[in-house]
């Protein structure tokens, strides 16, 4: 009999990175284990990322509350859904579950706490991926200090947030995303083409208005050059009209997502990283195994880990704009260089290949069992 997974996410439906990483390892996983997905806000739907059709989706069906204006009813609303969490998780039977951000690790370590008459018989695994300093609440952060260290294991995605978790004596090992595998054969080397790609939901974190200001600076200087911003989110709208007021409308595409996102790649020259912060970002894996040379902030964390500075892309001090302009328009007008960052790109980005990360799944749940 198979072993069974339980991977608790909060929306299985969304077009976001960590929904492509947890498609991609359930997927590679489901050829050993059986696989079911909870989500935990969606009643209905479908991943939008291809699943093997022998991966379950359960839907939890929680309140949303994003959207609620009323302090009083979305606290309300969170409590509710808190409860209702805990006492679901206590019902899940598997030989290991797998929660996907802070908040579900946390629920789901009470739920175990609280759940007295049940024996402990599945292995309880966190699986981070955003870095650990990323924006939260004092008392969140507070209890995720409390409560990862009842976890069996957290997989985090960096040594950065591995050296932090194990100097608060968590139990913690790094497990890096793999790129979305794809057809090798008609992979280009460089794009002759003037199009700049950038890839993400429209929300704080990604900093789409900041990647604009810079972008009004780029086309001063090579005013032939396109940038495709691909992706939706809730302040799409506000990016949309900051395009206007800043008179790039000529020259910036807001484009929806796509399951053809390899053609998004393919068509263009660059790609552009102007985020916050980040964890491990799957668009510059997808971007470099397409040959695109990327350029990045030196957020906390993923380009640094992911990007060769100066071999096949440039990792950017943070908040440098004229900088971050400087380095575009130099890969933009050196088609040698471009070249050169392409070439390495597609090398580099092997160490994250689907195998490689897969084989330390395995490894790490094999060790837990």
């Amino acid at each position: 009999m198979r072993n069974k997974i339980s991977i608790v996410t909060t929306n299985i439906t969304n077009n976001g990175g960590t929904e492509r990483v947890i498609a991609n390892v359930a997927n590679s996983l489901s050829e050993i284990y059986d696989i079911r997905i909870y989500s935990l806000s969606t009643t209905e739907g479908e991943c939008f990322y291809p699943l093997n059709e022998r991966i379950h989706i359960k839907h939890m069906g929680m309140m949303c509350y994003e959207h609620e204006k009323s302090v009083l009813k979305k606290t309300f609303k969170k409590l509710i859904n808190v409860f209702y969490s805990i006492n679901e998780f206590k019902k899940i039977r598997s030989n290991y579950i797998i929660g996907v951000n802070k908040n579900i690790n946390i629920l789901l370590v009470l739920s175990f706490l609280l759940n007295y008459k049940r024996k402990r018989d599945y292995k309880l695994i966190g699986w981070e991926h955003f870095a650990h300093n990323a924006p939260m609440s004092l008392f969140t952060r507070i209890l995720r200090e409390l409560l990862y260290k009842y976890l069996d294991d957290l997989i985090v995605l960096t040594k950065f947030d591995e050296e932090y978790y194990k100097a608060k004596k968590i139990k913690t090992t790094v497990i890096e995303n793999a790129y979305t595998a794809m057809d090798v054969d008609n992979l280009k080397t460089v794009s002759k083409g003037n199009v700049i790609l950038s890839i993400g939901r429209h929300t704080s974190q990604k900093r789409f208005d900041k990647l604009l200001h810079i972008w009004k600076e780029i086309v001063k200087k090579n005013d032939g050059l396109k940038l495709r911003i691909v992706g939706d989110g809730p302040l799409l709208d506000e990016n949309k009209k900051l395009a206007q007021k800043l008179n790039l409308s000529d020259s910036v595409v807001f484009a929806p997502p796509t399951k053809k996102i390899n053609e998004e790649y393919q068509n263009a020259s660059l790609f552009l990283m102007t985020s916050d912060y980040e964890a491990f970002p799957m668009v510059l894996l997808e971007a470099l195994k397409n040959g695109l040379p990327c350029i990045a902030f030196d957020c906390d964390t993923g380009p640094r880990d992911i990007i060769v500075n100066g071999v096949d892309g440039f990792v950017i001090p943070i908040n440098d704009s004229l900088k971050f302009v400087e380095k575009t328009i130099d890969v933009m007008n050196n088609e040698n260089l471009r070249y050169q960052l392409s070439s390495n790109a597609k090398v580099n980005v092997e160490r994250f290949n689907e195998e490689h990360i897969s084989k330390k799944w395995l490894i790490k749940l094999k060790q837990l069992q």
